[in-house]
């Protein structure tokens, strides 16, 4: 149901835990069901490509290519937040990432002119994604930028003017982070109603699994089946964010159950910097 309104009906076997009818009650005599179910194997040949198929890449898997004015990133200046700096167009700043810690940053234009200014995390020398994916921390009426990438991810944010001249206020914000291994236990306190940001990243040769349950006064409170509160992590080095809310139970758990995982949590008002 959707706002009191009755919208579809689901059967889901027991058996296969999945849903073998599925009818639609804002359409008259609209359902999809599955009819005949037949156990065992599947033949591996049906999922052999053709020998006259070539299997695609996705440019955004490809490493990202270095744009030109970070091929001297190394003799740009580094510091530590917390600082205040005025920058031009132009102009590089590194900050270091470090364990524990978000990197927060602000910028407005100290004139009139647009500005844009981005904070990119840096591995090796190179960005993590495409610039493009990243915002511009100095438009006008934006709060700030965060970067909570772990050491794993990035080893450095780096924050690059493309146009204008900024003045940039930068900070650090503590964030939980450790390392937990199959048959351990993360527990997060919430302090206030704020949503808990949380980054998952597999350092595991192989894949690693994780269970996320609330709790409130000694009691597991948690919602839903424990299948959507699983977390898959395929490869070593895979990151999966996430956003929790505490309105159920003020202690998040995250039980490891297969693997080894950064865990990586901060919970902060995200209309404040």
């Amino acid at each position: 149901s959707m706002s009191g309104q009755d919208v579809a009906t689901k059967w889901v076997s027991q058996k296969y835990d999945f849903p073998v009818k599925i009818e639609h009650l804002m359409a008259e005599n609209k359902f999809v069901e599955i009819t005949d179910i037949v156990d065992g194997p599947v033949d591996e040949s049906l999922f052999k490509l053709p020998e006259d198929y070539t299997k695609w890449i996705d440019p955004d898997d490809l490493p990202v290519e270095i744009p030109e004015w970070a091929k001297e990133l190394s003799s740009a200046p580094s510091m530590t937040p917390p600082f205040e700096k005025d920058m031009v167009t132009g102009e590089i700043i590194r900050i270091p990432v470090t364990a524990g810690q978000s990197v927060w940053v602000k910028g407005a234009s100290v004139d009139e002119s647009e500005a844009v200014a981005k904070a990119i995390p840096f591995k090796d020398g190179r960005p993590n994604k495409k610039l493009s994916w990243y915002n511009n921390f100095a438009m006008q009426g934006t709060i700030c930028g965060r970067s909570a990438e772990t050491s794993i991810e990035a080893d450095e944010i780096v924050l690059y003017v493309f146009e204008g001249n900024v003045h940039v206020t930068a900070k650090h914000f503590p964030m939980r982070e450790e390392t937990v291994k199959e048959g351990g236990e993360y527990r997060f306190m919430s302090e206030s109603y704020d949503n808990v940001e949380t980054r998952f990243v597999n350092v595991y040769d192989g894949e690693s699994e994780c269970v996320v349950s609330f709790w409130k006064d000694g009691v597991d409170v948690s919602e839903g089946p424990i299948k959507y509160r699983t977390f898959n992590i395929e490869k070593k080095g895979d990151i999966k964010p996430s956003t929790f809310s505490t309105d159920i139970g003020k202690e998040v758990v995250i039980r490891v159950t297969k693997g080894e995982i950064v865990i990586k949590m901060g919970q902060y008002d995200t209309f404040k910097f």
